[in-house]
């Protein structure tokens, strides 16, 4: 079987995807009408190895924020917290210091905001479990909000 020639079309939309995942948006200002295959082919692995360096950025800082955030805590425990659970509850409570006055609930969603606010993602390994230890102590305070009414 015969190899297929790919198109200029179909190279393009792979690089507009690739451009994409690299910078967050699709090409502009770029005349690719008049980049010769050569030249498309320099440009598309200009792409790869930009996106082989967001993505070791990326991960070097997922790292650092994991450490910044366990460093946080083991300060507030310093300071007097009596343990992980207390530390985090205080850095919660800081993050978003007028939930009694709202609703009297933290929601998901501000905990998102809070991980985000300390540059960590929900989604990966680390980021799950400190949700879901910040999910548990919204819950308790929200019953102990729910048992002084």
């Amino acid at each position: 079987m015969a190899k297929k020639q790919l198109t200029r079309n179909y190279i393009m939309t792979y690089i507009s995807d690739l451009y994409k995942d690299t910078y967050g948006i699709r090409p502009r200002g770029y005349n690719f009408t008049e980049f010769t295959l050569t030249e498309l082919n320099q440009f598309w692995q200009d792409l790869i190895d930009q996106l082989e360096r967001n993505n070791k950025e990326e991960r070097a800082a997922e790292k650092q924020a994991a450490i910044d955030m366990e460093a946080a805590i083991q300060y507030h425990t310093y300071r007097g917290a009596y343990n992980r659970s207390t530390a985090l509850r205080w850095m919660l409570q800081g993050y978003h210091p007028e939930f009694r006055e709202e609703n009297e609930y933290i929601t998901g969603y501000e905990i998102d905001g809070f991980l985000y606010s300390r540059h960590l993602s929900p989604y990966n390994a680390y980021g799950k479990g400190i949700r879901a230890e910040l999910l548990t102590i919204a819950q308790q305070l929200y019953t102990e909000t729910v048992e002084q009414v």
